[in-house]
Parts: C-alpha cells; structure tokens; sequence
C-alpha cells in the first residue's frame, strides 16, 4: 500500500518514546501507521508500530504535533 500524496494523517498524533506516530491514509483507502523522521522532515511509514499498539499510547503533546503538520 502506498501513502497518499501529500500525506493525510488520520486522527491524533501519538507519543512513541519520543517518536510521533500517527495512521495515515494510504492509496486504496486504508490506513498504514507512519512515523514523523525528524531526520527527513517527513512522515514514513513503519512497521514497528502495529495499529492496536497505536491507539494505546499516549497522545503527542499539542504544540508539538502542530508543528509537524
């Protein structure tokens, strides 16, 4: 599945020690989580966080995630 373009990110943004996560849509409609590279400036996708794992953290501190979007 690859990421629609530009990249939309559904719902919240996560804290992942440190790290945002977020669910963004994908091409055919689904959903795939990605992590924001503080390295590219981009949001990529990952496998490291499943979906469930997801919803269960933490939310990302606001400031910090409006700054990303």
């Amino acid at each position: 599945m690859a990421l629609k373009s530009p990249i939309s990110i559904i719902g919240s943004i996560r804290d992942w020690n440190d790290t945002a996560v977020a669910l963004a849509e994908t091409d055919d409609g689904g959903a795939s989580v990605v992590l924001f590279s503080r390295v590219k400036s981009s949001w990529i996708e990952t496998e490291a966080v499943s979906a469930a794992k997801l919803l269960s953290l933490p939310l990302l501190e606001k400031a910090r995630a409006d700054s990303i979007q």
